[in-house]
């Protein structure tokens, strides 16, 4: 039998970055982070999409660290679900800090116009399965 030559572990790829404070996870449960609510007043969908406001570029040295690095990250557009993953929180703290965002005027929310049954539906749906296809 030949000897065969140690193996060196492959590279790991570069931690992804995280805004500022968020490297780690919090010890805190979310429902303290939200007062012990669990919905917000707005109907937000995972794909709903969010921006800051003008208004909001300009308040966020103000804003509770999560409220603050959501605007911050919303300079460009991002979706419910990206927010969470981003700032890696429960789906259900960010609804409920967006909404608050959005009660304040801080972001927008653009909800999807899709609807069940809309040809136009199924067209956007058909081009992310061909756009999922190519990857």
């Amino acid at each position: 039998m030949r000897a065969m030559a140690p193996v060196r572990p492959a590279a790991r790829p570069a931690a992804p970055v995280w805004p500022a404070g968020r490297a780690s996870r919090s010890l805190v449960r979310p429902y303290a982070r939200t007062g012990g609510r669990t919905h917000s007043a707005h109907d937000l969908a995972l794909e709903a999409l969010i921006s800051t406001t003008d208004q909001g570029r300009g308040q966020t040295s103000s804003l509770p660290t999560e409220y603050r690095l959501i605007c911050e990250l919303c300079h460009d557009t991002h979706s419910i679900a990206e927010i969470a993953a981003y700032l890696r929180l429960p789906l259900g703290v960010v609804k409920v800090f967006v909404g608050d965002l959005a009660d304040a005027g801080l972001v927008l929310i653009h909800q999807s116009s899709l609807i069940q049954g809309d040809p136009s539906a199924r067209e956007f749906m058909e081009r992310v399965l061909q756009g999922l296809r190519e990857l």
